[in-house]
């Protein structure tokens, strides 16, 4: 697991490219390297965190007649398959078994057709100096991120965004797309980002650039396909998830260096942890995260009954809601972007990450089984207009109910559209008429049936925007490798080629994932409610916040920041304050922006 960075045109001292580098050191503190080209119009870089062929795997990396190099970020958990086709064909290769160099000679051999070969998580860049031409891709549902600017002549990439900003070829205005969206999704949606001049390259897409032409392409290689594969009888389907998720647990769980097991109580981890232990001889270590002041929502009795079966080495982190305020600027630096989601597991990776280095979580199992049944409001006519009305309530706009019907009601949004308009955006600043009912309906799939459509546009939206952003950036931050075995590309492909009414059932959205592990697990985890760390924003923002919000909402900020209404005060704070209600989580999202935009422009 690594953090990359690069770009094109000259940087003499190589101050530049260090500089970058050195801000992703928490991704890769292991090793380091940097590769120039012989005309000095490419510059590579890269830092280490050193997982598999630990001796070999020293990056940038270059094919033995200098014509392809690579800096890679991730894993890739068929490349023994893939190393031993390519040596089938000639490819001889120098290290003992690094998954970089298969990336690397799979290039050179397939060019983007090794793409659909490769299963694992991962972004890269590989220059050709021949051609003089970059390829850089992202993998199928965006586990790691590769964000990227074009400026005058230049392609500049990084892993994280902190970098970009290093480079002074690349403007920092605000992105008011991206800011807009933030406000219903609290996450800005690839491949916007909140500077205009840095993109995100979406999951499953690539983009090649030519020096020579200053050309640039991007290219979408996956999406999720659905009855692709042939599945078995109904009766027979639990066994043969069952073969799967373990096959894909074996898979991820390939390393040099000791794993451990992310575990919340819940279904999907605690599978995980069940198929890992299965496998394995060695003591597996587990880890917990618990809430002193919020018992009705802490799940570690789940998890220490889960231990006690498998026999793990378990540790449990108990915190209490005042101590995610504490390090939050903290959490905010390493996102890069404003975030008002879930901020627990940021605690759970600094644990990790003081003992070892690689952990499994169970990330995407409720984007493949039915995730909370979201698509029940467009199969049921009632739910779906009970759903719009209380949307249209909320300040939802009845032009976009009836131009976007599918965006409108997708998720419950923090701030309306209507809402933006009237009580949160400057008029200045909504110089465009924009909609996030708009963007959903765009990317949902009206030729599948709903549950398919759901599952698509969650794989490829939320999924990799909000949570795999979250899940990269903190552990990360800590310098630990998060892997998310229920995101194996052939597990993913065996799961949506399952009909949509036997993958996922009203009842029982995850039944059938129930069904093919019912005998590795307790009755008690199988039967338990999904239970969420619900954050007490009311209470924060009543109490040890209210000097920021009135801070944050005073005219005079607000006119210097030329974002939002002079007199958001009187639309937003005094009600929510005065006990309005629906309000709180509106204020929440507006104040984590704030906080955030302090901390990058002080």
């Amino acid at each position: 697991m690594c953090g990359i960075v690069g770009f094109t045109g000259e940087d003499p001292s190589g101050a530049y490219l260090s500089a970058m580098n050195d801000l992703q050191r928490h991704r890769g503190p292991d090793d380091s390297g940097s590769y120039r080209s012989g005309d000095g119009s490419v510059n590579l870089a890269m830092r280490r965190l050193s997982i598999v062929d630990i001796n070999g795997g020293h990056q940038p990396m270059t094919t033995s007649d200098g014509r392809y190099t690579v800096v890679f970020n991730g894993e890739i958990f068929n490349a023994k398959e893939l190393r031993q086709q390519l040596e089938s064909i000639g490819a001889r290769f120098k290290s003992h078994h690094s998954d970089t160099e298969v990336v690397l000679e799979g290039y050179a051999v397939w060019g983007s057709q090794i793409l659909s070969r490769l299963n694992g998580m991962f972004a890269f860049v590989i220059y050709d100096d021949l051609s003089r031409k970059l390829f850089c891709a992202r993998d199928q549902v965006g586990i790691k991120p590769f964000y990227y600017s074009v400026s005058g002549r230049r392609l500049s990439f990084a892993s994280e965004i902190k970098s970009l900003k290093r480079l002074p070829w690349i403007g920092t205005d605000l992105n008011e797309e991206a800011v807009f969206h933030y406000f219903s999704l609290q996450h800005c949606p690839s491949p916007l980002t909140h500077i205009t001049d840095i993109r995100q390259l979406g999951p499953g897409c690539y983009l090649e650039f030519d020096l020579q032409t200053i050309g640039l392409r991007e290219s979408q290689y996956w999406t999720a396909q659905f009855s692709s594969i042939k599945t078995p009888s109904e009766k027979d389907l639990p066994v043969w998830v069952r073969e799967y998720l373990e096959d894909a647990v074996k898979r991820w769980s390939i390393s040099d260096i000791p794993l451990a097991c992310s575990l919340s109580g819940g279904l999907d981890s605690s599978a995980i942890v069940a198929c890992l232990s299965a496998r394995t001889s060695e003591r597996l270590k587990t880890y917990t995260l618990g809430f002193s002041d919020s018992a009705e929502l802490d799940e570690r009795s789940l998890a220490l009954n889960l231990s006690q079966r498998y026999g793990t080495e378990h540790h449990e982190i108990v915190i209490s809601a005042n101590d995610l305020l504490s390090e939050l600027d903290a959490m905010l630096y390493a996102l890069d972007e404003p975030y008002a989601g879930g901020l627990p597991s940021w605690y759970v990776y600094k644990a990790i990450g003081r003992d070892i280095r690689v952990t499994m979580t169970g990330v995407g199992g409720d984007e493949l089984f039915g995730n909370y049944r979201k698509w029940r409001v467009y199969e049921n006519p009632v739910r779906y207009l009970r759903t719009a009305s209380s949307r249209l309530r909320e300040g939802g706009r009845p032009i976009d109910l009836l131009r976007y019907p599918r965006g409108f009601v997708y998720r419950p949004f923090k701030f309306t559209d209507g809402r933006k308009q009237s009580c949160l955006l400057d008029q200045s600043f909504l110089a465009q008429r924009l909609s996030t009912s708009k963007w959903i309906e765009e990317r949902f799939d009206k030729a599948l049936s709903f549950r398919d459509a759901i599952a698509g546009l969650d794989l490829q939206g939320q999924l990799s925007d909000e949570f795999l952003f979250m899940t990269d950036r903190f552990s990360m931050a800590h310098s630990v490798e998060a892997r998310t075995p229920f995101l194996d590309q052939k597990f993913i492909a065996a799961i949506l080629s399952i009909p949509s009414h036997q993958r996922t059932t009203p009842r029982d959205p995850k039944g059938l994932l129930k069904k093919a592990v019912a005998d590795l697990l307790p009755a008690e985890i199988l039967s338990a409610p999904k239970k969420g760390f619900v954050l007490p924003i009311d209470h924060w923002l009543k109490t040890e916040l209210r000097d920021q919000l009135m801070e944050f909402s005073d005219p005079a900020y607000i006119q210097k920041q030329s974002i939002f209404k002079k007199d958001i005060r009187k639309f937003l704070v005094d009600p929510f304050l005065s006990g309005h209600r629906g309000f709180a989580e509106c204020v929440w999202t507006w104040w984590i922006f704030q906080r955030w935009w302090r901390l990058n422009n002080a």
